[in-house]
């Protein structure tokens, strides 16, 4: 895991599992773009091109570890090329804008970092 407190991976989008701190539901195709080095294609990555079920995305996906005061969202989530793959599209990035924005202003009336708010 990098700088963010959780990552969507492809195991999470593949496999529904419970995220305790679900903010946003997935549910499109896998689908990864062309690398310059032929490393990811669809013919050849695992899981490419399947449709899952709905799936979660924690919030900690959209809080940086060490960054005070910032969420990310939409396409700059902590998620694996895999799990990019599916949560990219336009209504995932809607939910995921929604639930930062809610975060954010949870943050700011508790007088919170956005790291530290929760239900």
């Amino acid at each position: 895991m990098g700088v963010y407190e959780n990552e969507l991976w492809i195991n999470s989008v593949r496999q529904y599992t419970d995220a305790t701190d679900a903010v946003a539901m997935g549910c499109r195709p896998i689908d990864v773009h062309p690398d310059p080095n032929n490393t990811y294609t669809n013919q050849n990555l695992a899981g490419v091109g399947y449709t899952p079920k709905p799936y979660q995305i924690p919030y900690g996906c959209l809080v940086p570890k060490s960054v005070d005061g910032l969420l990310t969202t939409g396409r700059c989530i902590s998620a694996t090329r895999e799990g990019m793959g599916s949560s990219r599209v336009m209504a995932t990035c809607m939910a995921l804008g929604e639930a930062a924005g809610t975060a954010a202003a949870m943050a700011a009336r508790q007088n919170l970092e956005p790291r530290h708010v929760r239900q």
